[in-house]
């Protein structure tokens, strides 16, 4: 992998974190209860992650986060490392995971994994509510109904649909593997981690805030997908039209090589 940043690249990587900071302008902002909303920013760091690679969308999330923070952010209440933490990963994760995918190409349909791994995220989510004592049990069943209802209905949207979302057969940027990284980046920033850093800042304990990011969360992660895979699919999905730095992240296995051969 290339860490090098070349100077077109940081030009674009510039126009991408001016973007995330002028849309996290925009945001639906009340971390006291754990409903404030980061949708516009999210996308942003997500396709940054998917273009330039892990450590530079990486770059993107902590240079966004934080000029979004002290720019507009900062009456809304204390600086939290946290954030930027999670802000890494949303440009870190999708494009490791993306990056990978290039150049070792997975044919198989993603729908099946999306959907195991929504379930097993879920399953532990709702066990986990079921074993504290603090939350109501009208509460632990409405998060188990919910639970459930969102698993089959993102199941049977993917399966209907399949065939209208998805690019040419191996590609890797298809709707149903861009939306499996969505759902796992999302779970871990919004649903396991958030809540730790908002009870640390607002003196709140995790389980207040835990059934509220759960809920949120595959609201969130649907529409981070569908808007990064609608400009992914009008640019083109191969990013070294986007990317000035073309360098694979395996630049030494075998399907690199063979491409290299006239």
């Amino acid at each position: 992998m290339d860490r090098r940043i070349k100077t077109g690249e940081l030009t674009r990587m510039g126009l991408l974190i001016a973007l995330a900071v002028v849309l996290s302008r925009f945001n639906a902002n009340n971390p006291a209860t754990g409903s404030s909303t980061r949708f516009g920013y999210s996308f942003i760091v997500f396709l940054s992650g998917l273009w330039f690679g892990p450590l530079k969308g990486g770059i993107v999330g902590i240079v966004s986060n934080l000029l979004s923070f002290f720019l507009f952010d900062a009456s809304t209440g204390p600086f939290h490392p946290g954030f930027t933490l999670n802000a890494f990963l949303a440009g870190f994760l999708p494009g490791l995971y993306f990056h990978g995918l290039r150049h070792h190409p997975i044919r198989r349909d993603f729908t099946a994994p999306t959907f195991l791994f929504l379930i097993l995220a879920y399953s532990a989510s709702v066990l986990y509510v079921w074993q504290v004592r603090a939350y109501a049990g009208w509460l632990k069943t409405a998060l188990s109904v919910f639970a459930f209802l969102t698993a089959a209905g993102l199941f049977f949207f993917l399966r209907s649909n399949r065939e209208k979302i998805r690019l040419p057969k191996g590609a890797p940027f298809s709707f149903d593997k861009i939306l499996f990284i969505g759902f796992v980046y999302k779970f871990i920033n919004s649903v396991l981690l958030a809540p730790l850093w908002l009870s640390q800042l607002f003196g709140k304990t995790y389980n207040f805030y835990f059934p509220i990011r759960l809920v949120k969360f595959p609201f969130e992660a649907l529409l981070v997908s569908i808007t990064a895979y609608a400009i992914q699919s009008r640019i083109g999905y191969e990013p070294d039209r986007i990317r000035n730095d073309s360098t694979p992240l395996f630049k030494d296995s075998h399907i690199f090589k063979k491409c290299q051969k006239p």
